[in-house]
């Protein structure tokens, strides 16, 4: 959330009240808002995989591909 704020301040012209968050993505903080959903990503893969006992095969399996998915993307 901090690296998210960072670009925010970073965007030229960007507020929260007109701009959607995938704005960031685009131009010269595409680079910090990119990492920042890969490394948000990653840490959901790792917790479903270390809590995959605690948490069930189903929720497991959709936090998983949660993960997977956040990483992909960027």
């Amino acid at each position: 959330m901090l690296v998210i704020a960072i670009a925010e301040a970073l965007h030229p012209g960007y507020t929260v009240a007109t701009n959607y968050l995938s704005d960031l993505g685009v131009g010269q903080t595409a680079l910090m808002y990119n990492a920042s959903a890969v490394v948000f990503g990653g840490f959901v893969l790792i917790g479903s995989l270390v809590g995959r006992r605690t948490l069930g095969a189903g929720l497991t399996i959709t936090l998983a591909v949660t993960g997977a998915c956040a990483v992909g993307r960027a």
